[in-house]
């Protein structure tokens, strides 16, 4: 992915080495491009408890019911600054992300294929489940060639660990769910 014309080298190599890719879509996946290094700006996870007070003891008796699935809280940013990264293409990237919670196949829910320095090393990118996402633009307008457009867009995503598959391809196999008819554009 090409980041802006104007990064020094070491920023175009961080935004070389991230990739964030929407899976199990219709028809397709959809790639979300970086135009400036992400930051991962949070990083959590928790224990599930069952608590009990069934027996005498001073406090509640709790008994470990596993982990919950790691958690990352990614911002990036967007500013239309040259022929390469257009109000357009700014819009195309955030319509690819904001699709994750609608077109999705009947034979399972998509993925966050997300994949950034020793944070995330892993060949083919790491499953997460997308939680929440929000985007917030300044107030100066562009004109592009489909409308005008936000001059300046931050992003903010919360993702989830997928901690139970192989794959990707193993989504389909362990979670059904029905397509969504008429996906309309402005849901997203």
């Amino acid at each position: 992915m090409a980041g802006d014309s104007s990064l020094c080298d070491f920023d175009r190599g961080l935004v070389e080495s991230a990739t964030l890719i929407v899976l199990a879509l219709t028809p397709e996946q959809k790639n979300v491009e970086f135009q400036f290094p992400p930051k991962i700006v949070g990083e959590s996870n928790a224990s599930n408890w069952n608590e009990t007070s069934d027996v005498m003891s001073i406090e509640r008796v709790k008994y470990m019911m596993g982990a919950q699935g790691r958690r990352l809280d990614v911002e990036w940013e967007h500013i239309a600054t040259d022929n390469v990264w257009t109000p357009d293409k700014i819009f195309t990237q955030l319509n690819n992300l904001k699709s994750y919670f609608y077109e999705f196949s009947k034979n399972g829910y998509p993925i966050i294929s997300f994949k950034y320095t020793k944070i995330l090393d892993s060949d083919g990118g790491v499953p997460f489940r997308m939680k929440d996402f929000n985007i917030s633009n300044g107030p100066e307008y562009i004109k592009g060639t489909g409308g005008y457009f936000p001059l300046y867009s931050k992003v903010k995503i919360g993702i989830e660990l997928v901690t139970t598959l192989a794959s990707a391809e193993d989504v389909n196999k362990k979670v059904k769910m029905p397509q969504l008819k008429n996906v309309r554009k402005e849901w997203y």
